[in-house]
């Protein structure tokens, strides 16, 4: 289904966990509104380290509003979590994404700290 009007009320929660066979455990869990982040890059380091890799690979790369469709072609989720200072492990990025507070996606990275 297509929004037929412009996008401006964009909020963003990623959490990060850790997993093993028994329990995920939560890490990180932060919401945010991305239109204030895209229309001020220094808002918070964390999510601009996270948004240097998506932005490679989606054309959500400009401030609110959106008035087109939004496209996610894939992240390299072994390279991703390399870059991050985490112990050996199993994790998984979530990131949900609410327009209008909304929640209308759920996009899950799964990778392996060596």
């Amino acid at each position: 289904m297509r929004n037929k009007q412009p996008l401006d009320n964009i909020t963003i929660n990623l959490t990060l966990f850790k997993v093993s066979k028994t329990y995920r455990i939560p890490i990180f869990d932060e919401s945010f509104d991305f239109c204030a982040f895209m229309g001020e890059s220094g808002l918070a380091k964390i999510y601009y380290f996270i948004f240097q890799h998506f932005s490679k690979f989606t054309n959500a790369n400009h401030s609110c509003p959106y008035q087109h469709d939004i496209i996610y072609y894939g992240i390299d989720n072994e390279r991703f979590l390399s870059e991050i200072p985490a112990p050996k492990g199993n994790y998984i990025l979530q990131m949900r994404v609410a327009i209008y507070k909304k929640w209308k996606v759920i996009v899950k990275f799964f990778a392996v700290q060596h």
